[in-house]
């Protein structure tokens, strides 16, 4: 990482430039990442009323992009469960004949067809590359005293290129025989607009000080794309395949004769805006008694005309009661200030135009030895989706104490989502997935305290800690009318539960002999019968009676058997609660900084030791926990036997791979050391030198058995109703820094 800027001005105007390169080798190959950055700001004044400016940011990024299923885990997981016995390189003591990148695909080794994952992620060639520009204007006025007028416009537009180039293959070769290549090839443009105008009064009338904001704000969003692929190039060399029209296409037969195909061309493109009107009015008496109200009125170009508009007003009030006379005889206090607010805010991002039908000419369908296009829906459409909303209480005091030494913040929170936007599973004879919805209620609720100290050691040693800890109890407290839960995966979203819990089977050890087994309880959820040395699932449901509430699909009581009703709460992905520890201190030309983080009450699937801990066989190495498995009586109570096929379903989802995710991981930690100004002052140039030694996730507690606890489910980044799988994804990077900074 590099950076240089330079800044300077006069009275009437000041500038600043910057160039950064950031640079980054993946601990996965292919995944490599480097950043080009200028930045430049400046402002000017014109007289003594106008004054206006501008900011600009190029940035050109390019970031490698290997083997891309089910994210950089797929490439740790295939490599790490390859048989032992398995080469990934070519013996070149006793080659492959023919073989073009040196990997060995282990063709016939111990009966088994794997994939050599390693070798397939070298030999691809894949990157995106992104030229971004982020620039704004801005003119401010005062008109008369206390009164202002400010216009800003800004522009952020994005230029991507991705490219991906997979060279054939055979079976010798890396272990599948795709021989034929392809080339992918996309481009995308994406422009946002933003125009604010705002008029801004602010005055003071002896005691009284008051601050009243209007304006409106339009923001336009467009964006377009292409994609097109080829196959077959007679020529790997990127010269020739990067021109995609060169590809011979997917040679097939059609109603007997030999024909080429080619990739169809992708698009996309999108055209959107938001609208909004603001006013803002604050009132301020001796600094002791502070209001403030706020009011919002915003229009989207997703929703139908009738539900384009929401209106979302806030308001907050604050007493600083240490300005009050009966406090001049608490000294200790330097400042006590009690906080409420309520406000509400709006949401609009679900699929865009989600009211209005649309076609597609895909799949095609079949018509005797051929296939037919024809215009179908694509989306089930729902005009009455409108603004989600999300209304927010919180109560709570800044107290100080010994000169502002000692403080402390504390808050107590109410947040309910009202009318949440979701894609709602509907069944698939209607044939859709999903519509979307606005689903509900959810609330989330607790507490928000800060603790700091700032304090010094023999008048020499400077210091500051503070800590941190947030509380969160997420509960669904309603859905649409007559629904009360619905399922997506391993997930499920219930009335009076987390949104996106886990659900399924929950366990009760082994069957130890063939006895117990026998007097197992029917199991509908598979086709094999239980045996010693299998998985006890619990029976703890069944179906909702006749009588029940309408939307309600269990009843909670046992039925004497085993089947998909008797999935259940197993965890949830959202933490009780967040805490964070911070540490600084300088003394003469030192500093130093600690930062700490921490989740507790969260929960993760533990998708890869799912498939690590398989005991049906398929040749593909396993954990060494596998050796604790069930042999006979007494030998295992958790671990169950080694069958080929797993008849009895063992490895189906259920509580054993589901694993508490607390953690505390050391952050940040960064040492550094300036040198003294009187030895710089002899340079007559340079005003600063620092020297520097950071770290990063130097270490972690966890009781979590994968990689990282910090999960990022692939797929799933911005969707809680899929998150907290993990597939082995790559951990994060233990980094150390030295550097240095200088200031001329």
């Amino acid at each position: 990482s590099t950076n240089v800027s330079i800044s300077g001005g006069t009275e009437t105007s000041n500038y600043y430039v910057s160039l950064g390169y950031f640079g980054q080798k993946a601990m996965v190959p292919k995944w490599d990442l480097s950043r080009f950055t200028m930045r430049i700001n400046s402002d000017y004044k014109v007289g003594r009323k106008f004054k206006f400016g501008e900011t600009m940011t190029l940035s050109h990024q390019e970031v490698g992009r290997g083997m891309n299923a089910q994210g950089d885990g797929f490439l740790y997981a295939g490599t790490a469960n390859m048989p032992p016995f398995f080469s990934i390189y070519d013996n070149p003591q006793n080659p492959i004949p023919g073989n073009r990148y040196g990997f060995n695909g282990n063709l016939g080794v111990g009966g088994l067809t794997i994939a050599n994952q390693y070798g397939i992620n070298t030999i691809l060639d894949n990157k995106d590359k992104t030229l971004r520009m982020l620039g704004g204007i801005y003119g401010e006025l005062d008109i008369i005293k206390g009164l202002k007028f400010r216009t800003a416009a800004s522009v952020d537009f994005s230029y991507g290129k991705n490219t991906g180039w997979q060279p054939g293959y055979t079976a010798p070769e890396l272990g599948l025989d795709r021989s034929i290549n392809n080339y992918n090839d996309s481009r995308s443009e994406n422009i946002s607009q933003i125009f604010t105008n705002t008029l801004n009064y602010s005055n003071t009338f002896g005691n009284h000080t008051i601050n009243i904001v209007g304006g409106m704000e339009y923001q336009k969003f467009r964006g377009n794309g292409i994609s097109y692929g080829g196959t077959d190039y007679l020529s790997q060399d990127p010269a020739f395949y990067q021109s995609v029209k060169n590809g011979q296409g997917t040679s097939t037969t059609i109603n007997g004769q030999s024909v080429r195909l080619f990739s169809n061309a992708g698009s996309f493109l999108y055209n959107e805006a938001l609208a909004g009107y603001i006013g803002r009015a604050s009132y301020d008496y001796k600094n002791k008694y502070l209001v403030t109200m706020s009011i919002r009125r915003d229009g989207t170009s997703r929703f139908a005309p009738e539900n384009r508009w929401g209106t979302f007003p806030a308001v907050s009030a604050a007493w600083r009661v240490t300005e009050e006379a009966f406090m001049a005889n608490l000294s200790f206090i330097s400042d006590l200030k009690i906080r409420g607010s309520w406000g509400r805010t709006g949401n609009q991002n679900t699929t865009s135009f989600p009211y209005v039908g649309r076609i597609s000419f895909t799949p095609d369908y079949g018509l005797g030895s051929s296939s037919l296009q024809a215009p179908t829906l694509s989306i089930f459409p729902n005009r009455n989706v409108g603004w989600e909303k999300v209304e927010t209480t919180d109560l709570g005091f800044d107290i100080s104490f010994f000169h502002n030494k000692l403080s402390l913040l504390a808050t107590y929170y109410n947040r309910d989502t009202k009318d949440f936007l979701y894609g709602l599973p509907i069944p698939h004879i209607s044939g859709f997935g999903s519509t979307s919805v606005n689903a509900g209620l959810v609330n989330n609720k607790g507490i928000e305290l800060e603790l700091g100290y700032t304090g010094k050691i023999a008048n020499e040693v400077e210091f500051t800690v503070s800590g941190n800890l947030t509380t969160v109890k997420n509960r669904l407290v309603s859905l649409a009318p007559g629904v009360e839960e619905f399922a997506s995966g391993n997930y499920r979203t219930a009335v009076g539960h987390p949104i996106g819990y886990f659900y399924g089977y929950k366990t009760n050890g082994i069957y130890q002999n063939d006895a117990q087994a026998t007097k197992a309880n029917p199991d509908e959820s598979t086709s094999g019968i239980a045996h010693a040395g299998d998985v006890i699932f619990e029976d703890n449901n069944g179906p909702a009676d006749l009588g029940a509430p309408a939307g309600q699909q269990f009843s909670g009581n046992p039925d004497g058997k085993i089947d998909a009703n008797d999935r259940t709460y197993l965890g949830k992905t959202i933490p009780d609660f967040y805490y964070g520890l911070s540490f600084s201190a300088k003394y003469k030309g030192f500093d130093l900084s600690i930062l700490i983080q921490g989740v507790g009450g969260v929960q993760v699937y533990n998708q890869y030791r799912e498939q690590s801990e398989s005991l049906s066989g398929g040749g593909r190495n396993v954990f060494t926990s596998t050796q604790e498995r069930w042999t006979g009586e007494g030998t295992s109570n958790t671990m169950p036997r080694a069958i080929s096929g797993d008849p009895y379903d063992n490895g189906r989802f259920s509580n054993r791979w589901i694993e508490n995710a607390g953690f505390l991981r050391l952050k940040n930690v960064q040492l550094g050391y300036s040198l003294p100004k009187t030895l710089l002052a002899k340079t007559n140039s340079i005003t600063s030198v620092r020297i520097y030694l950071a770290a990063t996730n130097l270490f972690r507690i966890t009781k979590y058995t994968g990689l990282d606890p910090e999960v990022v489910t692939y797929g799933s980044n911005s969707n809680q109703l899929g998150a907290g799988s993990d597939g082995a994804n790559i951990p994060q990077p233990r980094t150390i820094q030295a550097g240095l900074q200088f200031q001329f």
